[in-house]
């Protein structure tokens, strides 16, 4: 009567065990996509925001997006003329890059347009920004193409109901779940 006992209970036990080392190793595995996730936005954010290369495209997409018709051309011309056809690419590549950790599920598309959004658009619409103007149409250029597709949506989306499109912007998954560091 023990013996049978004894092997239900450890039957029962080794069944809870594989549960509880199932749980504790999804929630370790989750961490660290998250962290791997955190990490990919990180090094995207440094190379658009940090690098000093691109603030010139910055400040002439500045003046492309005023309403203002003589700062709009005035924004052109600084991109073509000041702005040499090595930075204008590498920039590209950039945005390319983000569309591929995009493609791939990575990164969020709400935190890839909050933080991406507006200068990927800028730029993607500027012919001045695109040193052969086929470019744009070249297939290597595809998934960028679909990468501002969804970005024009998100801003639509963005600019109806900011508040509750914030809420969606948030790198944590499983993390904010268990524990966050940042509350």
């Amino acid at each position: 009567m023990w013996e049978t006992v004894t092997s239900i209970y450890a039957s029962v036990s080794a069944v809870l065990a594989f549960i509880l080392g199932s749980v504790v190793g999804f929630g370790s595995f989750q961490i660290g996509r998250a962290d791997r996730r955190f990490a990919v936005y990180d090094e995207l954010r440094r190379s658009f925001d940090e690098a000093g290369m691109y603030s010139q495209i910055f400040k002439a997409l500045d003046l492309i997006d005023d309403e203002d018709v003589n700062a709009n051309n005035k924004g052109k011309l600084k991109l073509s003329d000041d702005v040499n056809v090595n930075t204008r690419h590498a920039f590209l590549a950039l945005l390319e890059r983000i569309a591929l950790i995009w493609r791939s599920r990575l990164v969020n598309i709400r935190v890839l347009n909050y933080n991406f959004g507006h200068y990927a658009i800028l730029a993607y619409d500027t012919d001045e920004m695109w040193p052969h103007k086929d470019d744009r149409s070249h297939p290597y250029y595809a998934s960028l193409k679909d990468f501002i597709d969804q970005l024009r949506q998100e801003k639509k989306k963005l600019h109806a109901n900011p508040q509750e499109y914030i809420r969606g912007v948030r790198m944590g998954g499983l993390r904010e779940f268990f524990w966050n560091p940042f509350h």
